[in-house]
Order: C-alpha cells, then structure tokens, then sequence
C-alpha cells in the first residue's frame, strides 16, 4: 500500500483531481453568454416582453416614473435602442401600485397595457392599446376607495392580475386582490366585468388574499376561486370583520365572489400563511401547505374535499418554522417544499417522497422554477444578499452561476428571439443572457484524461528532476570527499612529522625533557584531531583555530627565531561558525612554507579573526619574500595547494552553507619590491 501511494500513478490522480475541481468551468454542459447590457437612469423601473400586435414577436417594455411623478412605459421592437413609442398614464407614479399587467380583452389580436393608479382616496384601473392606433385614448375605471393612515398616507398592493371568463358568459373578466397593510382596506377580491362596465368585489373579511386558483371544484361548470393567504396581524380587533387577521384562513369563493363553503381556520400563530393547490381530476381536492414562524406550530400539508372538509393530512416536521417557505408545483402529483437549502418532495396523496439539501448558499432564495433550456425545468437562486444568481439543473447541480455588483431586483425569461434566453435586472441595469450548450461539454472526460496524463508527465518530470539533483549532489559529495581524503593526506604531510620527532628526539637527548614534552602533547593534540575529524567536511572556527594554533606552536619550536606569529580574534567573533576543514591552516601553512622559511630571522605570521556582521573576516598576513619569487625558488607545496583550496570554497558556496569570498594580496613596499602575502577570507554567518 505504501509502493502504491507513493507511485506516479496515484500521486498523478491526487493532482488531476484538485486540478479538475479548481479548474475554471471549461466542461459544462451550459454556459450563459451575455449579449448586451442597458443602463437606465435610476432605480425605479421594471421591464417586460409582451407580444403586442400577434406578429409573433415579443416587444420590450420598460415602465418607470418619468420627470413629472407619472407612471410611464416605453415599448420597443426588435431595436434595442429607440423606443417605438412612449405612452404616459394620467396619474402619478405610486410605489403602492407600480407594476402594469398585459391581456388582448376584446380579442381583436392587440393587447392592452393595463396600470393601477391612486387618486386621494380611491383606486382607478386605467388602460391603453398601443396597437394599431399609437395614439391610443387611455381608459380609466373607478374600482374602490382604500384606506389612510397618518392622515394622508396609503399601504395597499395588487396582489395578483388575472384575465378570465370568471362567469362563462364569452366574454373576459378581470379579477385582481387587493391588499392592504396598515391602511386596513381594501382587502377584497376585485372582479371587472368589462362587459357590463361593472365591478364588483368579495366581502370583507380582514384578510389579505392573494395567488387566486380558477378551477370548477364542484363540476357544475363554474369556476371557483381558491386563495392564498398570510396573516398581517394589523387589525386590532375582530369588530367590523368577520375574521382576525392573526390566522390563516382557508377561503374559497364562487365566481360571484360569495363563499363556497364556510372559511377554515388553521392554528393561531405569529406570521403564519396558506399556500393551495388543486389535485385530481374526476374528483378534485385542495391540497393545503400551512406554514407559520411560531416554534409551536409544524408545518403541515392538508387534503381539503369540495365540502371544506380536512380529509387527511400529514406533518412535515424537518422543516425549520418560517412563514416564507416557498412550494413549486413539479406536476400534477409532485410538489416541491423548500426552505432554505432544505428541498422536501410531497406527492399529491401526501407521501413524503424525501428532503434533498440543495448546493446553494446559506440563506438563499428560490426564486422560482422555469423552463429556459432543454426538457426539463431549472430552478433560479439567489443568494442572501442576491448579488448572486444559480440556476440549477440535472439533479439540482449548478449549470450556471452568474454574480453582480449590485443587488438582483428580477429575473426574467426573454423569449423574444428564441428558448434559452433571460435578463436580470441588478442596480439601475439590464443584462441580456442567452444559455447555450457547451461545445467542450463532449470533450469533458477527454479533457480529464488529459488533465490525468499532464499530471502524470510532470510528476515524472518532478521526479526526474529530482532523481537529477540528487546525482548532482552524490556527485559533490564525491568531490567533496575526494578532497577531504587529499586534505587528510597532505594536512600532516611526512616531512612535517619527520622533522618534528627528530626535533622532539634532539631536545631529549639534550636533556630537556620538560620542552619535549609540550612539544609531543600539541602535535598528538594534532594527530588525534586529524583522525577523530577524518569522516568530517566541516569543523567550526574555534577547532580549526586550535590546530593552526598548535601547528603554529610547534612551527615555532622548530625554526626558534626565523618567525614571530601573532593571532588576534575579536571577543564577540562566532567560534562555533561552521567552515571547511583546513580551510585556515592550509594558508597558515603556505605562508611559512612559500614566504617565510626562506629569510633567516625577522619573519613575522599575523593572523586576525575579525567580527565585521553579517561577516566573518579572516586575515592571514606575512612578510615573506612573496608568491612570484616563491614561484622562482620552486618551493615545495603543500599537496592540497590553493586550486584545491578554491575547489572547497566553490562546492561549499554550491551547496547553500556560509557563502566564503577568498582574495590573496601580494604586498610591496613603496619601491616596487615583494614586502608578503595577505588572504582575506569572508565568511557569511
């Protein structure tokens, strides 16, 4: 097992794998191109695509507050630049209401633009169509007084627009909930009955209802209306209403907007909402999600029949407590919970078909679930701060990723020249995408064998490397002990230990036993360092200064007068500093040898270790008869010399130890003559 973790092969897969998850997204299957990017002037806009002359082709309109405070739009053709028009709604622009809602009514194949305005305390519902006339008359509808707070002030939304035959009479409808946060009205369902130019609404209750269901619950060919519901707990008694707002309630409306059954109420609790649905065919129920943020309410999905009566149910009890939890319709009998990252499947029959943790951000929002490209429906995400946008596809894997300076106020599908096409509204701007498969998709596990046998290739290149500087340093390691071996030969050459036992052996045979002595104690001191440090490159400064001091001692012994040596070495000079052997003796030991031996008396050897940080200077200085008159007399060497001297200092640089400068100096007095040698070593510490 260890071969095999340590082998190319496996080393190869380590690196391929980091290098295909950090690799940029070269393989996937979509990419999304950006086609064009549009800045507005402000913040307060909204863009959409409508068909609105049946010509097949989605114009773009952009509705803003223009200059004067009025709810304004802009509609354009295929030009992305100049508008083809741009109609202006009699009232001001008011963020209660500032969203405009499109349908063909009187089926003539133009459509209408439809807006909400307020005027003081009533609600009108005016139109346009841009088509065929451009100069179009604009149509306004009286729909209800709302509610004021603070003397003045309005809170109410639209809640839902919705273009149908409510009352089957071949003629279109427009229904639309209004809510109302603290201006308390309205909160009713609004049905105009363009027909008869009348409008007519549910009765109040209290509560907000929005996100209308039209089906025939009953299969008397009417349609009834299913709403959804959250509580808003503003209204501070039930007095006047006929429900508190502080409960979700189940409500169910007939087309005239009178109860289809008695409304059901769910648990009390703080912001707790329904959220419906209608499932079967011959026979048809509501499937009902209550969610709430109380800790002490579960979530729950109910199954309510055509009588409003609760027929089963089921708790969904790892879903965190939270009002805004959203549900996706999959298909007629699949329904998606999510919260958070935490995506549960519900079958229609209320089987719990398992919870998927979703590879999105913490506290990330799904937006909702569309089909942009291919078969199959992709999920739209932003994150908390919706900056960034996911979309998620095959499986609930990312296919696109998309980030932005500034928040994502929308997300919408363009089909305008074809699938696979959306814009994102972020800040004051419009960016146009376009999903598009991959090209390299196909090449995706190719490029993995290739990203594999890259890795492959250069850990053998890593190795090779590395099996090259390991040679290289064998290879030094050669030279360097070869060197040694000759410095080891030569340090203590034959003649120096001859002469000095005959030295040894004379002063004993004159009696003076006590000099012979110290004499034979230094050079065993000698001998003995030789031999202990025979394995060694190194030594330190203050060893190698040992033995040059005895060598010096017993050269001293020897020759009596023909030299003086002086040694000095500052105090805070580093003496365990590591040098090369020999590295100091060998100059000591050239200078008695090639300068000094020569003159009978008056030589003089100065060696000085000086501190100079980050350096180590060492000086050898004699006042020999100097290197070129050496050279003439054909003075006998050390063995090692200086050139081998040079080879020591070089592989030692080579291998990253205490970098050594080596310079020799031949002196002169003022007349030109040879006056010694000095070698300056420096050492880095």
């Amino acid at each position: 097992m260890k071969k095999f973790l340590s082998s190319i092969w496996f080393l190869a897969l380590v690196i391929a794998v980091l290098a295909i998850i950090f690799f940029p997204p070269v393989f996937d299957k979509y990419k999304a191109d950006l086609e064009y990017v549009e800045h507005n002037y402000g913040e307060i806009f909204q863009v959409y695509f409508v068909d609105l002359n049946s010509d097949g082709v989605k114009e773009k309109i952009r509705s803003f507050e223009d200059g004067n405070g009025r709810l304004c739009l802009q509609y354009f053709s295929n030009s992305k630049i100049a508008p083809v028009d741009q109609l202006n709604f009699s009232n001001e622009y008011n963020k209660n209401v500032p969203d405009i809602y499109f349908g063909d009514i009187d089926k003539n194949g133009f459509t209408e633009i439809y807006g909400f305005k307020i005027n003081g305390d009533s609600l009108f519902l005016n139109w346009f169509e841009p088509y065929p006339d451009i100069n179009g008359k604009e149509h306004s509808k009286f729909i209800t007084r709302v509610g004021l707070y603070d003397t003045n002030k309005i809170n109410i939304g639209i809640a839902g627009f919705y273009i149908i035959d409510l009352n089957r009479d071949g003629s279109e409808d427009i229904v639309f909930p209004v809510s109302s946060g603290y201006s308390l009205k309205p909160r009713n369902i609004f049905v105009f009955d363009i027909k008869n130019d009348t409008v007519y609404q549910s009765e109040y209750t209290g509560i907000n209802q929005y996100d209308l269901n039209f089906t025939d619950l009953n299969g008397d060919s009417k349609f009834e209306i299913i709403a959804d519901n959250s509580t808003s707990g503003n209204l501070k008694d039930s007095i006047g209403n006929l429900h508190t707002d502080n409960v979700a309630w189940l409500q169910v409306f007939n087309s005239d907007l009178t109860p289809f059954f008695s409304p059901i109420r769910f648990t009390k609790g703080m912001r707790n909402g329904v959220k419906n649905f209608v499932v079967g065919k011959e026979h048809k129920s509501i499937l009902t999600f209550h969610f709430s943020e109380s800790d002490s309410i579960k979530a729950k999905v109910y199954l309510i029949n055509e009588f409003g009566k609760k027929t089963d149910s089921v708790y969904l009890p790892d879903l965190i407590p939270n009002e805004s939890h959203r549900v996706f319709r999959l298909n007629e009998n699949k329904f998606f919970v999510i919260e958070g990252k935490y995506l549960t499947r519900i079958s229609a029959d209320l089987k719990k078909l398992g919870t998927t943790i979703l590879p999105i951000p913490e506290m990330a929002s799904v937006n909702r679930i569309t089909n942009l490209v291919g078969s199959k429906r992709q999920m739209v995400v932003t994150n908390f701060f919706r900056e960034k946008l996911i979309i998620l596809a095959d499986g609930f894997k990312p296919i696109i990723e998309l980030e932005f300076e500034k928040p994502i106020r929308s997300f919408t599908k363009w089909n305008n020249l074809g699938g696979g096409k959306f814009f994102v509204i972020s800040g004051s701007s419009e960016y146009y995408y376009q999903i598009r498969r991959n090209n390299f998709y196909f090449l995706k596990y190719p490029g993995y064998l290739l990203i594999y046998i890259l890795s492959v290739l250069f850990i053998w290149l890593l190795q090779a490397a590395r099996m090259s500087q390991i040679r290289e340093k064998l290879e030094l390691q050669d030279q360097v002990r070869e060197l040694q071996l000759k410095a080891l030969k030569n340090q203590l050459d034959p003649h120096f230990m001859y002469n000095t036992f005959n030295t040894i052996a004379s002063v004993i045979k004159q009696g003076r036993n006590d000099e012979a002595h110290n004499v034979f104690i230094q050079f065993s001191k000698m001998v003995r360092s030789n031999l202990e440090n025979s394995t060694k490159i190194y030594t330190t400064l203050k060893d190698e200064m040992d033995f040059v001091h005895d060598y010096l001692s017993i050269q001293k012994f020897r020759f009596k007068d023909m030299f003086e040596y002086v040694i000095d070495m500052d105090k805070n000079v580093n003496t365990k500093l590591k040098i090369p052997k020999m590295l100091i003796q060998i100059h000591v030991e050239n200078a008695l040898k090639h300068g000094l031996r020569t003159i009978k008396n008056g030589g003089v050897l100065h060696l000085r270790i000086l501190n100079e940080r980050p350096n180590v200077k060492i000086e050898i200085t004699d006042n020999g008869i100097g290197r070129e008159k050496a050279k003439e007399g054909n003075t006998r060497g050390t063995g090692i010399g200086l050139k081998a001297i040079q080879q020591i200092i070089e592989l030692n640089n080579q291998k990253g130890r205490h970098k050594i400068t080596q310079k020799i100096i031949d002196l002169k007095e003022e007349n030109g003559k040879a006056a010694g040698t000095k070698v300056i070593l420096l050492i880095s510490e």
